[in-house]
């Protein structure tokens, strides 16, 4: 008998359609954190940028048990799940030669990548340090949806049980310690046993906001103290 490969040479070649473009986008795709700055190459180009020239940053890790396979499964239901790696996701946003380029990437990292902190640190520090320069200039620097860092001190917003919304602010002289757990940046005021603030460090520039924020606690404290 005879066999009718159309249906079958259609098929391949639907999946192949679809398949060549991902197959050229993944083999393309290259991210690259240099000394003084990052790149993206993807199908549609190039994108980078210098240290110097990112005014937003934003980095999301999210830790990976299991897997997506037998085994990961079989762990799961008994309980005995491993780690698998962190889930790592970066943003970059900036101005290069005039145009507003976003940088985003994602990848599965081990929990101790020193190259990811050390990129996270510097590019945190470099944003941090104009934050506090442009607080000294009077301007206010949001930290999430209910707090900006000013020149005076912490400003926050807070809802009360009856649905009211209240301001404050807390002098960074007050400001006892600030420690960080778990993706969490917790702020103690002096006197208080509990955080007064707990802030999300996944929120865009979160990470830089708590270089500032130290930087300016260090500077407030010389100052009270000369």
């Amino acid at each position: 008998p005879t066999i009718d490969v159309t249906n079958y040479l259609k098929i391949f070649a639907i999946i192949s359609v679809v398949a060549l473009p991902i197959t050229l986008y993944y083999w393309i795709y290259s991210f690259k954190c240099f000394e003084n700055g990052v790149s993206l190459t993807t199908l549609f180009g190039t994108k980078r940028l210098h240290f110097d020239e990112v005014t937003s940053f934003r980095i999301l890790a999210v830790i990976q048990y299991g897997s997506f396979s037998l085994l990961g499964a079989f762990e799961i239901l008994g309980g005995t799940e491993s780690y698998h790696g962190t889930e790592v996701e970066l943003e970059f946003c900036g101005e290069n030669s005039g145009k507003q380029v976003t940088i985003n990437h994602s990848s599965i990292v081990d929990v101790t990548d020193e190259a990811l902190e050390i990129l996270q640190e510097r590019v945190s520090r470099k944003i941090g340090v104009k934050m506090v320069e442009r607080m000294q200039e009077g301007e206010s620097i949001p930290w999430g949806k209910r707090i900006r860092l000013t020149e005076a001190g912490l400003s926050f917003m807070r809802q009360t049980r009856n649905g009211e919304n209240i301001k404050g602010m807390v002098p960074y002289e007050n400001i006892d310690r600030v420690e960080v757990h778990n993706g969490q940046c917790l702020i103690f005021v002096e006197g208080k046993y509990k955080p007064a603030f707990d802030v999300s460090l996944s929120v865009v520039n979160g990470y830089p906001a708590l270089v500032a924020l130290r930087e300016l606690v260090k500077l407030r404290r010389c100052k009270v103290n000369s």
